[in-house]
């Protein structure tokens, strides 16, 4: 397949843009990513051949419809006010890209997309939602799951509900691991004890020599929409 492009570029760089275009037709690059050849990247299979589903993606969800309405269904007729998706990277460009092209519509849930563990961002998201009429979709390629469980004393009272803060808490958690076991996710429950912020303390410092540094995010709105300096 010939690649053919009709922007043009600085003269200091149109020559080797257009060197980069001949190496990209002449070693078939298109054909390649669309047979899903590793050797396009490199000569090991490894970490190649299991993260191509993306260009298949749209034919899944197309079989997969049916199965996704009676969910939506379910979902509004519990009264579902908003729905917040847990992830990052990958596992959240996605839905933020569909959040902010489609918006919310009249009558139907709003979308969050929780991409980060910064307390303002945590808070500001469950500052405006209700969280006894919120889905929470906890979303991983391949990651473990970790649920961090507190006692939650002292409880709290819930204005018109015939149930406590705590009771809502554990229920929810409960349901998220029967979720995540019966979709075949890893998922680790860490209880954090008597002294939980010690222990997300420990926890912190175990993952922060492991886990790669990001760049900084830019402020966001209060519709969670990112804001230009």
């Amino acid at each position: 397949m010939m690649l053919k492009t009709s922007r043009s570029f600085p003269s200091e760089l149109q020559s080797l843009v257009m060197a980069g275009y001949a190496r990209l037709g002449a070693s078939r690059a298109v054909e390649s990513l669309w047979a899903q050849d590793y050797r396009l990247w490199k000569h090991d299979p490894t970490d190649i051949t299991n993260r191509l589903g993306w260009l298949t993606i749209i034919e899944y969800m197309n079989d997969r419809t049916e199965e996704l309405r009676p969910f939506a269904t379910l979902a509004k007729t519990r009264g579902i006010r908003d729905v917040v998706l847990l992830g990052m990277g990958g596992s959240s460009l996605g839905p933020e890209v569909f959040r902010q092209t489609f918006g919310s519509r009249k009558g139907l849930p709003r979308v969050w997309v929780l991409d980060s563990t910064g307390p303002g961002w945590v808070q500001q998201v469950t500052r405006s939602i209700d969280l006894t009429r919120s889905l929470f979709i906890p979303a991983s390629k391949s990651g473990i799951f970790l649920q961090l469980v507190d006692k939650m004393s002292p409880d709290l009272r819930i204005p018109g509900k015939p149930f406590t803060f705590r009771t809502l808490a554990q229920a929810q958690a409960i349901g998220d691991i029967q979720a995540l076991h019966a979709n075949e996710q890893q998922a680790i429950v860490l209880p954090l004890g008597n002294n939980p912020i010690a222990t997300i303390q420990a926890l912190t410092k175990s993952l922060a020599s492991r886990t790669p540094v990001r760049r900084p995010t830019r402020p966001r709105t209060k519709h969670g929409r990112t804001c230009k300096k």
